[in-house]
């Protein structure tokens, strides 16, 4: 507890330079914050800290028994003073061995990341000597979220710890120990004390034992405005202390027989810094000010093994193509498959299809679902309730921590044919409704997290997921200051959109066969001259989004939802037919919300099914929008190439695809483009359609993604990002571990 209680219910011990200290170690966790706090303020106001550590004469023995067959030795000369101060009284030293940690046999000057070895507070049942140097560890990491807030050039971060260091007088017999000399013989011990002498900014000594003497603390000549200090020396104290080139320099003078344990705090290797200040210069569009919406946890279940959203990239960028003759274990195609277009027959026998395993398997028990309910849901209910926990998961939140947590879901579904094709048995039908009504879908994700949010769900044929994303946007934008409340509540801060499609039976394929809509090649083939309709796709995906006042706030994001836009065609051509205009209006609505010029887009995922009508349509209408003022080529790409046309979950799809594009700085090649189909109206327009993996020639870009509901509904999201990972990787806010700079 420290010096500043209320002295009503606490006598304040003596001055530190009267015997005293300034703070007591903490003896519960409810103390540890304020001791925490204590010793950074007391350190940065004085220079020093002394605390006060109880510890017993029995175990002060049992210490100097662990460190009788230590391998002692001396500093040499040039060397001594940054680690025993000056004036050093004639004694041997010693360091710790670590074992379990890299490096950790030897007995040298090594560091050690404080993130890796602590803190950890439970100490009682540790060895003495052990339980000395955890006491040092404990120290450093109890003031790591303190240091970075010193003012001026006093800030550091809290990065690493050497190892302890053994302090202690000679006894007869240790003649030989000055013979050995810790010195810097070879190149890497060289490097580790030029380091240790760059990077230490405090001393943590634990006085373990002694019979007086003193330690007296006096600034460098250009260190800070620090006064000269004398402290008695007196065992069971810890005594931290600025000693870097602008702290203050010590003279440790014992009396009679001593041992001390000393460790030093390591800030950020100048060289890191450097580095991360070069890393954190963004050569591309800068990052959005404000308060954004971010995406925090993305997570995917795509054909081609995409069960994951490197599995989903990588695929993407090795130019992946999912389609395979539709599994016998979906619908025989024998039976429903001609290869010339009849009625009330599938024109198409491919599909991009998931594992079978990947819808099947379900953990049922994981969401509390009895299995009666899990056997007649419908398998891309199942999967929702996986890759949306799976996002969330990766977002950082918890199962257990999910319980009334104010997070919206927000579900883009137009169903599939299990209703079709399962067989309900008689004994279940009470759990039929709840396993197979859409409405449920997102509901039942709320439900068994217990999450408090509003829930939706949208239909709009192939622009769901992207529209649900729309609704999850309008939820969650806040208010100005001086704005009325809307009649449709906001300011949501947690969102979770899933959009998803499973391709189970037959009746899907011919519903679309009839109309013509469907390929007879079995690809997409978007942007080609022989494009003739599109294959079909499933998948889930789902991203976790919240909205951040900041870059610091949105620690650990994977990109940033700047824009988001939902239109209708109204009454144009036909319901089913593409609508230029309102497609760019869609597009400008979106833009203006994310404050961007249409010059500044680096890549556009269009919806591009591979259809005749539907392609050079899109083209033209984002050549409308983005040909103005464009001195930089846009990229062109559709993910259908890929997988087909995922229809609800498209949207999605394309986004999580952006969002990859974006962390990686490239632009994933267009598959089966071979003679670009000469209606679309690229003339004097600045743009690529690749067929092969592209660097766009920055660390950060802007993408767009837009879907298109045959019933007219239209939707466009713009992202932010920045290369996360890759060969242009960069850094925004706060770095979550400094292991990358290894």
């Amino acid at each position: 507890m420290s010096r500043a209680q209320d002295e009503d219910d606490y006598d304040a011990p003596p001055h530190p330079e009267d015997g005293g200290y300034d703070v007591a170690w903490p003896s519960g966790e409810d103390e540890h914050e304020e001791f925490s706090a204590t010793v950074a303020e007391t350190v940065n106001e004085k220079g020093y800290c002394v605390i006060d550590m109880p510890f017993s004469d029995e175990a002060v023995k049992e210490v100097e028994s662990s460190v009788q067959q230590m391998e002692w030795g001396v500093f040499p000369s040039e060397t001594e003073e940054e680690y025993l101060g000056v004036d050093v009284v004639d004694s041997k030293v010693a360091w710790l061995q670590y074992m379990g940690y890299y490096q950790a046999s030897q007995t040298r000057l090594r560091m050690f990341d404080i993130e890796e070895m602590g803190p950890n507070m439970a100490m009682d049942q540790l060895a003495p000597l052990e339980l000395c140097d955890r006491a040092l560890t404990n120290v450093a990491a109890l003031m790591w979220p303190y240091t970075p807030d010193y003012e001026d050039d006093k800030a550091f971060a809290v990065f690493q710890r050497t190892a302890g260091l053994v302090r202690a007088s000679m006894n007869s017999g240790d003649e030989g120990v000055r013979s050995r000399t810790f010195g810097q013989d070879e190149q890497s011990e060289l490097d580790s004390h030029i380091s240790f002498v760059d990077g230490k900014r405090l001393c943590v000594m634990f006085l373990v034992d002694n019979e007086g003497g003193e330690l007296e603390l006096f600034p460098n000549p250009t260190g800070y405005d620090y006064n000269e200090v004398t402290l008695p020396l007196t065992k069971g104290k810890i005594i931290v202390f600025r000693c870097d080139a602008l702290g203050l320099n010590y003279s440790y003078r014992p009396k009679g027989k001593n041992l001390s344990v000393m460790s030093w705090v390591l800030d950020i290797p100048s060289t890191w810094k450097e580095k991360e200040e070069a890393l954190r210069i963004i050569d591309g569009p800068a990052e959005p000010e404000g308060k954004r919406n971010n995406i925090m946890g993305v997570h995917t279940r795509y054909p081609g093994l995409g069960f994951q959203v490197q599995a989903y990239w990588n695929m993407l960028v090795a130019g992946g193509d999912t389609q395979v003759k539709v599994p016998l274990q979906r619908w025989d195609t024998e039976i429903y498959y001609r290869a010339e277009h009849t009625i009330g027959f599938s024109m198409t026998c491919h599909g991009a299809t998931l594992q079978q395993s990947e819808i099947e398997l379900f953990d049922n028990q994981f969401f509390g679902i009895d299995a009666k309910e899990a056997q007649e849901m419908a398998p891309y209910m199942r999967c929702m309730l996986e890759v949306g926990y799976e996002a969330l998961h990766n977002a950082g939140h918890r199962k257990n921590e999910l319980k009334n947590f104010k997070c919206g879901v927000f579900v883009g579904d137009s169903g599939s044919d299990w209703d079709s094709v399962h067989q309900t048995d008689l004994r279940n039908r009470p759990v039929v409704f709840a396993g197979r009504e859409r409405s449920a879908a997102a509901n039942r994700m709320s439900h068994i997290f217990g999450l408090t949010g509003p829930t939706s769900t949208a239909e709009t044929a192939c622009s769901s997921s992207l529209v649900a994303l729309g609704i999850a946007q309008m939820t969650m934008r806040q208010k100005l200051e001086d704005q009325m409340n809307p009649n449709i509540a906001t300011d949501l801060k947690h969102g979770l959109v899933i959009g998803c499609n499973t391709l189970i039976g037959p009746y899907g394929y011919i519903s679309l066969s009839g109309p013509g809509m469907l390929t007879h090649q079995g690809r997409c083939f978007t942007f080609d001259h022989s494009a003739d309709g599109f294959a079909r796709g499933e998948g889930i995906g789902s991203i976790k989004l919240k909205v951040c006042d900041d870059s610091f706030e949105a620690a650990g994001r994977v990109a940033m939802l700047i824009g988001c836009s939902v239109n209708q065609d109204g009454r144009s051509a036909s319901m089913t037919a593409p609508h230029g205009p309102s497609q760019q209006e869609v597009i400008r609505q979106s833009m203006r919300e994310a404050g961007l010029s249409p010059n500044m887009i680096t890549i556009a995922e269009c919806h591009g099914t591979g259809t005749a009508l539907g392609d050079p349509i899109e083209i033209g209408a984002l050549r409308g929008v983005m040909r103005a003022d464009r001195s930089v080529p846009i990229l062109k790409t559709s993910s259908k190439t890929n997988m087909g046309h995922l229809e609800a979950g498209a949207g999605m799809a394309g986004l999580i695809k952006c969002i990859c594009m974006l962390n990686y700085s490239a632009g994933a090649p267009n598959v089966h483009l071979f003679v670009l189909n000469p209606h679309l109206d690229v003339a004097g327009y600045p743009v690529y359609f690749e067929s092969e993996l592209i660097d766009y020639g920055a660390n950060s870009g802007l993408t767009g993604v837009s879907s298109f509901g045959f019933g007219g509904t239209n939707a466009r999201a713009d992202v932010w990002g920045h290369a996360t990972k890759g060969h242009r990787y960069s850094i925004t806010g706060p770095l979550e571990s400094l292991a990358a700079f290894r």
